[in-house]
């Protein structure tokens, strides 16, 4: 069970080339979505990750997550590439993945919303 003392990194891994993602993406409207997220929780820190581009996502967050000494890493379940090639899914391939090399426990969210829709 958690306590108050407990804290919460909230990490994004920054896309080398942030003009070919959607706006919504990009590392400034991502820090900002956590700003209002997290509001003034002194539990809460937000940290940006360089892509490494000789690695995926996955293992770059299975790396920081085990630096840190995590107990476990929660994150979406996008599926991006998977979606628009018209295939329905459970998890991407960076949750996938990350799913299999993260020694920390990993949570996956969904968006419910697209899932149902599609």
């Amino acid at each position: 069970m958690g306590s108050d003392a407990d804290k919460i990194k909230i990490v994004h891994v920054v896309a080398a080339d942030q003009d070919s993602l959607v706006r919504a993406g990009r590392a400034p409207a991502v820090k900002a979505a956590v700003a209002a997220v997290i509001g003034g929780d002194e539990r809460c820190t937000y940290e940006e990750l360089p892509e490494d581009p000789d690695d995926s996502i996955a293992l770059v967050l299975a790396e920081y997550a085990l630096t840190c000494g995590a107990a476990f890493v929660a994150m979406g379940a996008d599926g991006v590439s998977a979606f628009a090639a018209g295939r329905k899914v459970g998890l991407g391939s960076v949750s996938d993945l990350l799913v299999k090399v993260s020694r920390a426990s990993v949570i996956i969210t969904q968006d419910s919303a697209r899932l149902l829709s599609s």
